[in-house]
């Protein structure tokens, strides 16, 4: 035997003369062949020679130990009959020997069979049979080689089964797994992908992932792939990156979260990515979000709501608090600039003989002196009121800007007051009464961050109606309060002022019956005080008669064009007797020519005498009462000016109150009604009426009246208020 250079030692075979081949001797001869037996014996692949009909030759080492065969033992036996295949199927026997001729025909055969090994282990063989060929290229003798292929095809079959596994868990999972090379084309699409992207496994695999991504982010997402394979990280875990977006076949893009791993298989870079579709969660989280405002709102509306409650009942009992309708404006703007305004404001109209009153508070102190001089300006609340008043419909205005400050007031200094308050928003709400406007209410504020709006005004208005009602409350409490002091007065009046004249009157009388003897200058005497007293009482009677009138707003004023100069002159010769009497002179300081006045003759008459008469009862004896006239354009101004003990300031407020007397009145008869019956046809005809004193300095009563040049119209009745 020899042995070739790729494979185990073979026959050796001389050439006869014909150049046939034959076999030179047996085993024994084959075994003398130079050939490297140790590596024939010694690799690990179980080796057979055989001759072209299948019959054994020789064996290696390792195919005998694994049967645990001697060679003797198996040489000259048929490869199928040999302890190798001896527990072999039958089939598999079969396969062998039809696979003999085979090789023997030169064509190489290969096959995996099973084998028993000495243990009893069953074992899978690797099974190759392959034929020699001698010089001559014909087929000489017959190499079976086996390879014990168990633990491979066990390992193959684990793997088979975790690859199953894999499939099986990759199939199932909800989420899409996604590998790409590193061309970016597609390897693996799980049945997630499918699910979540629309496409089949099998249209994607093989196509770059663009299809999967938005247009917009494809190449970015190419340079972020990039980036991540250059770096040391292996992986990235979701949360770990950005959301991204995916698409779907059918062009829909979807949010979604995905983590990243990347692996050197084979020498070739392999990218797998797990993506989750959280469509349904960004939809539930929104829908949350959406919940969850809802809710903030609803809570937020009921903590408005208990805080509304809480300050309208806490209104409601300031509001009740008093009956004094200063007390009341001052304690509810108190309250409001505690809680919903930086500053506000209360604008009352004078009813009958309640005086005008306005009032404002600020929240800063320091502000305070501000709020003072803008109370001091009722023009300066122009712009706040606006047009509420006169439509008696809340007004809430969320920006005040400078130039519409400009527009409502062209006054410097009042702009610069408004100005100085620094008011971001307002609103403006009408005070009513049963349809009659009280005034106007009105609340500021200076942050720009929470203007006013619908809430605000809403609760403007609530709480205009709480205070109108206290408002009235308090005016129709004053005015019952008026109506007893009036009452009470009036019959002070009768009980007394009125008592003196007819005590005279009796006293007379009586005094008649006893002169019945008496001198006709006695008699006389009586009846001339008999009717002094009488046109006394009478006079009393008229006044409380014209009080009365005046009150209910039904006093009677004639108007005619009037000569002023010819009413003050009539005017002054009524005065002079009780002039003369009390030894006062009369001065007149009256131009020739006056315009004539719109005018009841004889109520005007009535003014300045009980202007007049009023000064000569506190001028000293000796002095002078003047009587001037002035005129302008618009009205016909009378001023009575006397140098008596004039008027503390304090009492100037009250000089026109009915039934009033101030402490210089002492000893001076009279009814303290000639001043307030003055007002009140001032005030008919359309005119004002004042008075202008300091204690010691004398006093100067003046009262105008409109006009009469041109047609006489009647005078529109205006709002009583004290001025």
């Amino acid at each position: 035997m020899t042995t070739g250079d790729d494979g185990p030692p073979r026959p050796v075979r001389k050439r006869s003369a014909k150049g046939v081949s034959t076999t030179t001797g047996g085993i024994e001869e084959a075994r003398r062949v130079s050939v490297d037996r140790a590596f024939f014996d010694q690799t690990s692949l179980y080796i057979k020679i055989l001759s072209t009909d299948g019959i054994l030759l020789d064996a290696n080492r390792t195919a005998l130990e694994f049967v645990g065969a001697d060679r003797e033992e198996v040489i000259g036996r048929a490869l199928w009959d040999s302890p190798w295949w001896r527990e072999a199927p039958s089939d598999m026997r079969d396969r062998l020997r039809a696979a003999v001729p085979q090789a023997a025909a030169g064509q190489g055969v290969s096959f995996e069979a099973p084998h028993q090994a000495k243990d009893g282990r069953a074992a899978i063989v690797e099974f190759h049979l392959k034929p020699a060929f001698d010089e001559s290229g014909r087929v000489e003798f017959l190499i079976a080689e086996g390879h014990d292929i168990t633990d491979r095809k066990r390992a193959e079959e684990l793997l088979r089964a975790s690859e199953s596994k894999l499939s099986g868990i990759l199939s199932m999972a909800e989420d899409a797994i996604v590998a790409i090379d590193s061309a970016f084309r597609i390897t693996l699409f799980n049945r997630g992908a499918e699910r979540i992207f629309g496409y089949e496994a099998n249209d994607v695999i093989g196509a770059e992932l663009d299809l999967l991504l938005p247009e917009s982010l494809r190449v970015i997402h190419r340079h972020h792939v990039d980036a991540f394979a250059r770096s040391p990280v292996d992986a990235r875990q979701m949360g770990q990156r950005s959301e991204i977006n995916g698409r779907r076949k059918n062009g829909e893009l979807f949010p979604a979260e995905a983590s990243i791993l990347k692996l050197d298989v084979g020498g070739a870079r392999v990218f797998t990515a797990v993506l989750r579709d959280v469509t349904d969660r960004k939809r539930a989280e929104a829908e949350r979000r959406v919940l969850l405002a809802r809710e903030t709102e609803a809570r937020e509306a009921a903590e408005a709501a208990e805080r509304r409650a809480a300050f309208l009942a806490d209104a409601s009992s300031t509001l009740d608090a008093s009956l004094d309708i200063d007390a009341t404006i001052a304690n509810l703007l108190a309250l409001v600039v505690t809680s919903r305004a930086t500053f506000a404001f209360i604008d009352l109209i004078g009813e009958g003989d309640q005086p005008h009153r306005f009032r404002a508070v600020h929240a800063d102190p320091v502000k305070q002196e501000l709020a003072r001089d803008f109370a001091h300006q009722r023009e300066a609340s122009r712009y706040l009121e606006r047009d509420m008043a006169r439509a008696r419909q809340p007004i809430v205005v969320a920006d005040v800007t400078d130039a519409a400050l400009s527009a409502a007031d062209a006054d410097d200094a009042r702009l610069a007051l408004v100005r100085a308050l620094a008011m971001t928003s307002f609103v403006s709400v009408p005070l009513m009464a049963r349809d009659r406007l009280l005034g106007a209410m009105v609340l500021c504020t200076d942050d720009p961050e929470r203007p006013y709006g619908a809430a605000e005004l809403s609760l403007a208005r609530e709480l205009a109606r709480r205070a109108s009602q206290a408002i009235e409350n308090a005016q129709l409490y004053g005015q019952t309060q008026r109506a007893v002091r009036a009452r009470d007065d009036v019959l002070g009046v009768v009980s007394h002022d009125l008592r003196t004249p007819l005590s005279v009157i009796q006293m007379c009388v009586t005094g008649l019956g006893a002169v019945s003897g008496s001198s006709g200058a006695r008699v006389e005497q009586l009846a001339s005080t008999i009717h002094e007293s009488a046109l006394w009482a009478q006079r009393l009677i008229q006044d409380l008669l014209d009080v009365a009138s005046i009150d209910a707003g039904a006093l009677t004023v004639e108007r005619s064009e009037e000569d002023a100069v010819i009413l003050l002159a009539r005017a002054v010769v009524l005065l002079e007797p009780l002039a003369g009497e009390r030894n006062i002179g009369i001065l007149t300081d009256i131009p020739e020519h006056l315009p004539h006045v719109a005018a009841d003759h004889d109520r005007f008459i009535q003014v300045v005498t009980n202007l007049a008469g009023n000064a000569i009862k506190f001028s000293a004896t000796g002095s002078d009462v003047v009587i001037r006239a002035r005129a302008d354009e618009h009205a016909l101004s009378i001023s009575v000016v006397d140098t008596g003990s004039g008027i503390p300031r304090d009492e100037l407020e009250h000089i026109f109150d009915r039934f009033w007397h101030g402490p210089r009145a002492a000893g001076v008869r009279g009814t303290g009604l000639g001043l307030a019956i003055a007002k009140g046809i001032v005030e008919a005809h359309g005119g004002r009426i004042w008075a202008e004193s300091e204690a010691g300095a004398g006093s100067t009563f003046t009262f105008t009246l409109p006009r009469g040049d041109g047609a006489i119209k009647p005078a529109p009745q205006p709002p009583r208020t004290a001025q």
